[in-house]
């Protein structure tokens, strides 16, 4: 007799990214899905890494970071936030943000929680909470602008209410939430005593709308995590570092969850990190960078008589289907056989399979890819 198990994720499948990815490597397609950059990491970065290991750093790092790099992470965020925050007490360093993110939901929502999720959200948030026992509840930004309408979501607020989640700049739809909007978040997490995590992994990914980060908020300081990835910032995704930020008590908590689920991370990463973030000139070099490569996506569409919506901030951009089609599962499926283009449909963004008609493209590409790309795309759009 086979054993017999009740699923604690009965609804989750395999990831549309790792889906969307395959169908590219079968298909031999141009790759506009999955968020990883086409770029190598800083040169300086690579070269330390190979001198630490070299030196030895190839065991256990302590488990909240090394020092020198929780230094730094303090540092960054006193010239780029103008807050202080204690690298012994109140930063972690993890393995990539998404594991940040689930330290915090697990250490902090229990069952008989609601944890207020806006959406589109990244696929990995329903799953950490729905782990810890608690309860999501949805709150959809509107398309086609994905504005905040404060007064709606506070109706979905209630005594159980424990957290919300914040992406900003927020993927997929490169949404940058502006100062009033965030002002408007800080007075319902004050009012109700909630906690706010907030993923801030496209921090240094930015351009006319400016980014602010709730850690610049005062008031919040006992009521905010903040998580951040070096693998957006530095091109090395498959490094798997990130780190988080807290109030002491806060952080104290989060730490005896991320203790257990890796207890540390690659050690001469870190300190090759450390040595990078010295380097402050490389975040307006890589906003630059990430504002020509949009450009470039929308004029290569434009050539084609067809327009995109600027992204506010990340390296992703939305793109339009026609009213007429199918379904955007089964659509992003024919342009990978038709058009030999990998894209990220939307409604997988969303709890109940919504679908708002939008296509997610990743412009951390050549611009040779983003212009063939568009080409191929637009040319099977018609």
């Amino acid at each position: 007799m086979p054993f017999t198990f009740q699923s604690r994720l009965p609804a989750t499948g395999t990831s549309i990214f790792s889906t969307m990815s395959a169908l590219a490597k079968a298909h031999q397609a141009i790759n506009l899905g999955q968020g990883f950059p086409e770029f190598d990491p800083p040169k300086a970065l690579i070269d330390s890494i190979h001198e630490y290991l070299k030196k030895g750093l190839n065991q256990y790092a302590p488990s909240i970071g090394l020092l020198s790099l929780r230094e730094a992470i303090a540092s960054k965020l006193e010239v780029f936030n103008k807050t202080r925050f204690d690298p012994e007490q109140e930063i972690t360093v993890t393995s990539g943000a998404t594991e940040a993110l689930f330290d915090a939901i697990l250490a902090f929502c229990k069952q008989g929680d609601e944890v207020l999720i806006i959406e589109p959200a990244y696929d990995s948030y329903t799953p950490a909470v729905l782990i810890a026992g608690a309860r999501p509840v949805y709150y959809r930004l509107p398309e086609p602008d994905f504005h905040f309408d404060a007064w709606e979501f506070r109706k979905l607020i209630s005594p159980k209410t424990k957290a919300i989640l914040l992406n900003n700049p927020m993927n997929p739809c490169g949404k940058v939430w502006t100062k009033s909007d965030l002002d408007q978040i800080e007075q319902i997490v004050l009012e109700h005593n909630l906690l706010l995590i907030c993923d801030e992994v496209y921090e240094h990914i930015y351009f006319e709308q400016a980014f602010n980060s709730m850690l610049t908020y005062p008031r919040l300081k006992g009521h905010v995590i903040s998580v951040s990835s070096f693998g957006k910032t530095f091109n090395n995704t498959g490094w798997k570092l990130g780190y988080a930020v807290a109030e002491a008590a806060l952080m104290a908590e989060f730490r005896k969850v991320h203790q257990f689920v890796t207890f540390s991370s690659f050690t001469a990463a870190q300190a090759a990190l450390a040595d990078q973030l010295a380097d402050h000139s490389w975040y307006d070099a890589l906003r630059s960078m990430y504002l020509s490569k949009r450009n470039v996506l929308i004029e290569a569409f434009r050539t084609h008589d067809r327009e995109l919506k600027p992204s506010e901030g990340t390296y992703f951009q939305l793109l339009g289907m026609p009213s007429n089609a199918l379904g955007d599962l089964e659509f992003a499926e024919k342009l990978v056989k038709e058009a030999g283009v990998a894209v990220i449909p939307l409604s997988p963004f969303y709890h109940d399979a919504y679908d708002p008609k939008l296509l997610r493209l990743c412009f951390a590409k050549s611009d040779d890819t983003l212009k063939e790309g568009a080409r191929r795309l637009c040319q099977t759009l018609g």
